[in-house]
């Protein structure tokens, strides 16, 4: 009896694990014919046919032989709409310095050919090539182009960029996430400055000379911060308000910590450059004068709120009538005093002429700021070359924007480009140990970069990694591909998941409804549908094999030509058609599994749903980074590991399965447990003990799950689960036997993560481990700092996540069970003692997942389920046995 009852649930778990393989291949088989759709298929980005630059067609007047014209017809420095040989033309007709727009703009869009700017045969990591190891530089130059996003480095916009595309294949690719910096542009600058995540509160920097409330701002600056600046040719009055600012928050940024650093190592700091709208720095003092945007100096600055060198007054502009906010960048005057840096030298340059184009976007009609925009990339794209020719051999050359255009942000493509140049340096993708994904940063990375390349060493409060270049053929290709995949998980997570959790909602209350009123029915359907809650997750994760992202497309609507992260119609029934398959699946095995006897059941649905997470997370996490339950880069609260969703369902399907599977054979054998007369007792308990092990050490690892509150998790609810393999005959353990049980459980897992990011960690490092160092350090500052952004963001999410109602549902769920009738709790102990002991586990599990993750309600949430569930399918069954019995 027991050979055959292992040999049939063997042929289960063999046909599950079929089914599920050809669900996983059928949604990779969607995700290539997407891939292969958008390498070669009309209107998608990577080598087919497009929606070219027809704004070209659009203007009467082109461009002729001019070193830098743009639509400009005159001989100005800075004329407009024509034809001309002028440095800078732009937009123009007169003769006049700032020429107007003519009437040259005409609004048609032509269609025509794009591709990628490479010209090579193939893409990829060519077998053998390494992670290139940094090399330093004497002198970093960095232009900042706030607003730049990928938007302009697709069709038609990277057309009209020759320097740039240059740039593209020659240097060094990556995709910047800016919103761990905070608010906008200012606070990606002052985080740069800081290491860390910081704030910059309404302050403004301005040249020592300027007048700011009728005196100097060198004055300004000696009056709120009681020293006087010296030499420093720019000042941040503010300084002491934004220093307080950052030492009151949770993450107790220290503004300036960059500049100290470079200070101290003799390394000359410039800025240049300002991104202002309109307005002198007289009209509102210190607090932020209207219209001025005077944040780039935050990067650079000392902690006393001053740079070396640079101007970023309006000396760094010149008025031009046609320009948004009447004025436009000078970069005559910019190039000049850039030509003046140091032999070791950092330079930022801040190039504000689209961030203010797209500040008066509403101002304009549609075909002329199309035309505006044309005009100012070609500018900045002419001063990207004119910087480029004149670096050294042994200097990098940046360009980076500190946060997207209001576009950009409206379609969700948050994520800023990045370009590292030298003439001797390598080209591919970006890397960093922060994120681990190829080609995708964080902002705060730059801040140890910028160190690195210059030979510097590193302060150890920044949150930060290197950045490192690994070697790859068509870096822009492969990257907008990534931001696809990307924006994809993004707008697929929040309907399915809120689909999900409402439907899980619902069908709990109706089969709460069920074992109450209708105690004399059994329903296949009831059971169905429960059951498809448990199976719903190990489907969803699979949907990620099925993500594959098209790229960025070029379409024309309503604002004009412009390109977007869109599957198209074809993406579009990709996703519907992956709905479909979900459901169809879903409601396949879930009749299945309905129809099966219960322990086999709950044993087969949680031993492949945990196998399937742990397989995919030991072997890169493929799977989990395409998963609408796993992290999303754009969000930026996870970049690699275990997210908190796929650690409750980990952790809950894991003890769920083993329990139900240790129920079930001994059920099977008829022998008591307590007599040790099993033979396979002492296999299984510890094999479920290296089982156990190996989940606990995958969340714990630096380069496997690295999710320290699941670790913990994991040693509570697995811990208890092994332990009461031995106890499930005996009497309930005292209260405080069971508290010191979770306290000696809770040591256990702190040594494991210690362990795991401290000896066993490898080349990988991770945030757990940059916490084992603050602590061992004494940094209690910074442990406390930790704590409370962590409690912050759960009290946060508990409020606001919808996964706090699916605690709440179960938490009903259960209590209802258990007070009616209220000694159900006990028949069900000594009927299913090792599963009811799963259940215990796996509810304090979730306890402990709330109360150690900085997101605990979500893993609360997935968790719990897999308590919740099996005891309403336990009463259900309770229901078809009374009506059996009955006849």
């Amino acid at each position: 009896m027991n050979l055959r009852s292992g040999l049939r649930s063997l042929v289960l778990l063999l046909v599950w694990l079929l089914i599920t393989a050809g669900y996983i291949l059928l949604f990779a088989y969607l995700g290539s014919l997407a891939q292969v759709y958008s390498e070669s298929g009309e209107n998608w980005y990577g080598g087919g046919r497009g929606v070219s630059c027809g704004i070209s067609s659009g203007i009467s007047s082109g461009i002729s032989g001019s070193k830098h014209s743009s639509l400009g017809i005159s001989g100005s420095k800075h004329s407009s709409l024509g034809i001309s040989s002028s440095k800078h033309s732009s937009l123009g007709i007169s003769s006049s310095e700032h020429s107007g727009i003519s009437s040259g703009i005409s609004s048609g869009m032509s269609s025509g050919k794009h591709s990628d700017i490479s010209n090579d045969a193939s893409s990829g990591v060519s077998d053998g090539e390494r992670v290139s190891e940094s090399e330093t530089a004497e002198r970093l130059t960095i232009l900042s182009i706030p607003g730049l996003s990928f938007l302009e480095l697709t069709e038609p916009w990277l057309t009209q960029m020759p320097e740039l595309q240059r740039l593209l294949r020659e240097g060094a690719l990556g995709a910047v996430n800016t919103r761990l910096a905070g608010q906008g542009g200012k606070d990606s600058y002052v985080s740069i400055g800081s290491g860390r995540r910081s704030v910059s509160g309404p302050a403004q920097a301005y040249t020592q000379r300027e007048k700011v409330e009728g005196y100097s701002a060198n004055l300004i600056y000696r009056r709120y911060t009681g020293t006087d600046s010296g030499q420093e040719a720019i000042v941040i009055p503010s300084i002491d308000r934004m220093r307080r600012a950052n030492q009151s928050s949770s993450y107790r940024g220290r503004p300036g910590s960059l500049g100290d650093l470079l200070r101290r190592n003799y390394i000359q700091t410039n800025v240049w450059g300002n991104a202002d709208v309109e307005g002198e720095a007289e009209s509102e003092g210190t607090g932020s004068g209207k219209g001025l945007r005077r944040y780039a100096a935050f990067a650079l600055m000392t902690r006393q709120g001053t740079v070396e060198q640079g101007d970023v007054s309006q000396a760094t502009l010149m008025p031009s009538p046609y320009h948004a906010g009447g004025v436009t960048t000078d970069y005559s005057f910019l190039t000049n005093k850039w030509r003046q840096r140091a032999d070791r030298s950092i330079s930022l340059l801040e190039l504000g002429d689209l961030q203010r184009l797209y500040t008066f976007k509403s101002r304009y009609s549609e075909n002329s700021f199309l035309a505006h925009q044309q005009v100012v990339l070609k500018e900045i794209d002419h001063f990207i070359g004119t910087v480029r020719n004149q670096i050294g051999d042994n200097e990098e050359l940046w360009i980076l924007s500190p946060g997207v255009h209001s576009e950009a942000n409206r379609r969700k493509l948050t994520m800023s480009p990045l370009l590292l140049y030298r003439k001797d340096g390598q080209r591919g993708l970006v890397r960093t140990e922060s994120t681990r994904r190829d080609g995708i940063v964080t902002l705060l990375d730059l801040t140890p970069t910028i160190t690195d390349r210059l030979g510097l060493g590193n302060e150890k409060d920044w949150t930060g990694k290197a950045v490192s270049i690994k070697p790859y053929e068509q870096p822009l290709s492969f990257l907008q591909r990534e931001l696809g995949r990307m924006e994809a998980v993004y707008r697929l997570r929040p309907p399915l998941l809120t689909a999900f959790t409402v439907y899980e909602m619902i069908v709990l209350f109706f089969g709460l409804y069920f074992v109450w009123f209708q105690k004399n029915r059994d329903s296949p359907i009831m059971r169905a549908l429960l059951w498809s809650i448990l199976v719903a997750p190990v489907l969803l994760f699979a949907l990620g094999w099925g993500v594959g992202g098209s790229g960025l497309v070029i379409s024309q609507g309503g604002s004009g030509v412009h390109a977007a992260a869109s599957h198209g119609s074809y993406g579009t029934w990709i996703d519907i058609s992956q709905v479909v398959l979900l459901v169809v699946m879903l409601a396949a095995i879930s009749a299945g599994l309905a129809r099966m006897n219960l322990l086999a059941a709950f044993s087969l649905i949680g031993v492949v749903t945990a196998s399937v997470l742990l397989l995919d997370g030991w072997t890169g996490a493929e799977v989990m980074k395409r998963s609408v339950l796993g992290y999303d880069p754009i969000i930026g609260a996870r970049f690699y590991g275990m997210g908190n969703e796929l650690m409750g369902v980990l952790v809950g399907s894991a003890a769920l399965g083993t329990m139900a599977w240790a129920q079930n054979g001994r059920r099977a054998s008829r022998i008591s447990w307590r007599q040790g007369s099993l033979a396979a007792k002492p296999l299984l308990v510890w094999g479920l003990a290296g089982g156990y092990a190996a989940l606990l050490l995958y969340l714990a690892m630096p380069s496997g799950g690295a999710n320290a509150g699941g670790a913990i998790t994991a040693s509570v609810a697995l811990g208890m689960s092994w332990l009461g393999l031995g106890t499930a005959d005996r009497p309930p353990r005292p209260r405080i036997r069971t508290i010191w049980l979770i306290l000696v459980l809770l040591i256990t897992a702190l040594i494991v993560l210690w362990v795991a990011n401290a000896v066993l960690k490898g080349a990988s490092s991770s945030h757990i481990g940059d916490s084992f160092r603050y602590l061992l350090a004494g940094n209690g500052g910074e442990i406390r700092s930790i704590i409370a952004r962590k409690l912050k963001m759960n009290l946060h999410l508990i409020r606001v996540s919808i996964w706090s109602k699916v605690v709440l549902t179960c938490v009903l769920v259960i209590a209802a069970l258990l007070l009616k009738p209220p000694r159900r709790m006990l028949c069900w102990k000594k009927a299913y003692p090792l599963l009811v002991n799963g259940w215990i586990a796996i509810t304090m599990g979730a306890v402990v997942a709330l109360v150690f993750n900085d997101s605990g309600i979500v893993a609360a949430g997935t968790m719990i389920t897999y308590a919740t569930v099996p005891m309403l399918l336990v009463a259900v069954e309770e229901n078809a046995h009374s009506i059996s019995s009955s006849h």
